[in-house]
């Protein structure tokens, strides 16, 4: 299925199924939802629970399952509310995480945050793009 065909949606996980599973209520419509974890989340250990934000991509064609792309970071939302930045949307960027060999943390921080950077730009050319990795 083309990227352009899927749907994507906030929501809040509501509930830790077994399986690496979640019930996630969506935003806007009270609609819930199955949702697993994309492979990249679970490739780069970014963990979900309960009450956590998140972004659930879902196929038109069947609107009670979908996979967890992104777990949004209510630390970094907070950070920018405290130097006055509202951000209009919140786009992860689809890059590899993984480390090059030798490359100490704080390097790898900045080289994510660039990539990061380019990578949503990249889908966005007129919007300003603020990228951050820790």
């Amino acid at each position: 299925m083309a990227k352009e065909e899927l749907l994507e949606f906030p929501g809040v996980v509501s509930e830790l199924l077994p399986n690496a599973t979640f019930r996630v209520l969506l935003e806007g419509n009270d609609h819930e939802i199955i949702a697993h974890t994309a492979g990249k989340m679970r490739k780069n250990r970014i963990r979900v629970l309960a009450g956590d934000k998140v972004l659930v991509e879902m196929t038109p064609y069947d609107l009670t399952k979908g996979r967890i792309t992104y777990r949004f970071n209510p630390r970094r939302i907070e950070l920018l509310a405290l130097v006055g930045i509202a951000p209009d949307r919140i786009e992860p960027a689809d890059i590899d995480e993984a480390p090059l060999k030798d490359e100490t943390p704080s390097r790898l921080a900045a080289r994510l945050a660039i990539s990061k950077a380019e990578a949503v730009a990249a889908g966005a050319p007129d919007a300003v793009v603020l990228a951050a990795d820790t």
